[in-house]
């Protein structure tokens, strides 16, 4: 096996993830579930994958918006845990007068 193969093949183990999928296999499924979600902001969501735990990153204008980032991801194969740490964000829109 050359240098570069096994390098390629430690980089693929690490990203192993032992209920079948891949960290990246879980971004490409998470980055799927948000953009076909109509309930996610649209392109203000980060998902970061790390062991198959996800992590949700942004800002969303309502609770509601927060809770269907979650639910889009919640039940992709292969993730152990998700941590939403997407932030409420006030804006003119929502303030009552």
């Amino acid at each position: 096996m050359k240098r570069d193969q096994r390098l390629q093949a430690d980089i693929v183990d690490q990203f192993a993830d032992r209920s079948g999928g891949t960290d990246v296999d879980i971004t490409h499924d998470a980055v799927n579930a948000l953009i076909w979600d109509t309930d996610v902001p649209e392109k203000i969501i980060i998902a970061r994958v790390q062991d198959g735990w996800i992590w949700l990153l942004g800002h969303a204008d309502a609770e509601q918006q927060r809770a269907a980032t979650e639910r889009a991801v919640g039940t992709i194969s292969g993730v152990k845990r998700a941590t939403n740490l997407i932030r409420l964000v006030v804006t003119a829109k929502h303030v009552v007068r």
